[in-house]
């Protein structure tokens, strides 16, 4: 955590455009998530793979509109932060688990993280630009 805490500081005192860089490559990296499918997502339901559309039927957060993987966007802040997130409503939900509706449990299905693959984008940005 320690190593994470200086990064987060480190980041604070970069330029705007390479804050930018970050944010639009660790952005892209979550929507990789919905597009190949690599996460170790738990598999869907029977009855939910027969009311999804044709083409998207095995994907996993994936729907006809593709609507929450095309909603994450970024921001980078002068102030050293950024943002990756999203403001479809039901976002959370999927990224975290939980109960809806009183009865129905959703898996956590986590693709707004951050961590090694995260952690490795930034490195590599930082010994390009410095």
């Amino acid at each position: 955590m320690a190593g994470c805490k200086q990064l987060i500081k480190d980041i604070e005192n970069f330029d705007k455009s390479v804050k930018k860089e970050i944010a639009i490559e660790i952005r892209n990296n979550t929507r990789r998530r919905f597009t190949e499918q690599t996460e170790n997502w738990k598999p869907l339901k029977e009855a939910t793979i027969k009311r999804k559309t044709k083409g998207t039927k095995d994907k996993i957060l994936v729907g006809r509109t593709r609507k929450l993987s095309q909603s994450i966007r970024y921001r980078a802040y002068k102030a050293g932060r950024i943002e990756i997130g999203t403001n479809v409503v039901y976002a959370r939900i999927h990224n975290e688990g939980g109960v809806i509706r009183g009865h129905i449990k959703m898996p956590k299905r986590e693709f707004l993280k951050f961590g090694k693959e995260e952690i490795a984008i930034i490195d590599k940005i930082i010994k390009a630009n410095f």
